[in-house]
């Protein structure tokens, strides 16, 4: 199960369910990925282990600190590609 997938079962929240389906669209991660350079790739994935310590923490302000950075992170390969 995808990281993403695990992150949607958990939180049991619609809002949070059509975030995540909507962001995790493979032609969306495609093109994210497609453009993304090694050292992007390992900060996504470095932002998804700060994203479950947050959770752990349960700290909602750090979660949405950390996602929103992680969608914003996104935006200008979107763009690009």
């Amino acid at each position: 199960m995808s990281f993403h997938a695990v992150l949607n079962n958990a939180s049991a929240s619609p809002p949070v369910d059509q975030l995540l389906v909507r962001a995790t669209h493979l032609p969306i991660l495609y093109r994210v990925f497609h453009v993304y350079t090694h050292a992007q790739t390992t900060t996504a994935l470095n932002e998804h282990d700060s994203i479950v310590r947050a959770l752990e923490a349960r700290d909602p302000d750090w979660v949405e600190s950390i996602v929103r950075a992680h969608i914003l992170a996104a935006l200008p390969a979107l763009l690009r590609s």
